[in-house]
């Protein structure tokens, strides 16, 4: 996980930051998340095996199954499947969750089956961000590469940092450096940013910095798709 330079370093205390958007846009953006990790072979739909792996994983789910005024407990995909196919499409799962989700976000913040999920896409597009950055591949992030970072055309990166609460100009670097050793390790990178790209997923599903990432080698405007 984390590069262990944290023996002198008081932990990094997290700010949590209210997402953008309204509650509804919210509820959705986090249920697109949900939708997504439950259909593990991506084909957009989800089939009753699907369902089954993920009420294992996840004790969330079968809640917000119920408070959609569903039986979590019989036939979860034929209670979903409005067309009798089979599958579960987005649209279906959308349209059966939206109304219970947004009610979780309006109370709790978030869509609590969804938690998990947003905390590992932002730990995931954060990793790319970070890796973008260091274009030596030495595991850190020198003033330099920083430097280069911000002076490149990635605006997402920048709202991210304001987010976060930081600068935008060269003073970044103090405050993303945890041990004030002039470099940003990965753990300084993930902890000072985690709630503002969690922020981000909340509200949009994806983190902007990590979509501007340009292909190395490629022409202008080719960017790394979105997983």
């Amino acid at each position: 996980m984390g590069c262990g330079n944290s023996t002198a370093t008081a932990p990094i205390q997290a700010q949590a930051i209210q997402p953008k958007g309204t509650v509804e846009e919210q509820a959705v953006a986090q249920l697109k998340l949900l939708f997504e990790s439950i259909d593990t072979d991506s084909d957009r739909t989800v089939d009753k095996n699907e369902l089954q792996m993920a009420f294992q994983k996840n004790d969330q789910l079968g809640a917000l199954i119920a408070e959609a005024g569903l039986n979590p407990d019989s036939l979860v995909l034929e209670q979903l499947d409005m067309n009798k196919d089979g599958r579960v499409s987005w649209e279906e799962f959308e349209s059966h969750l939206k109304k219970p989700a947004t009610e979780q976000v309006a109370t709790t913040g978030h869509v609590v089956a969804a938690e998990a999920t947003v905390e590992e896409k932002a730990k995931a597009r954060l990793r790319e961000v970070f890796n973008s950055i260091d274009s030596n591949k030495d595991g850190v992030a020198s003033k330099e590469e920083l430097k280069t970072k911000l002076g490149s055309e990635d605006e997402g990166f920048k709202t991210l940092l304001v987010e976060a609460g930081l600068q935008t100009n060269f003073e970044v670097l103090e405050q993303l450096d945890g041990d004030s050793d002039k470099r940003v390790t990965w753990d300084d990178f993930y902890g000072k940013l985690k709630e503002a790209a969690k922020a981000e997923i909340k509200a949009t599903a994806d983190v902007a910095a990590a979509t501007e990432i340009k292909i190395e080698g490629a022409g202008t405007g080719m960017l790394i798709c979105c997983m």
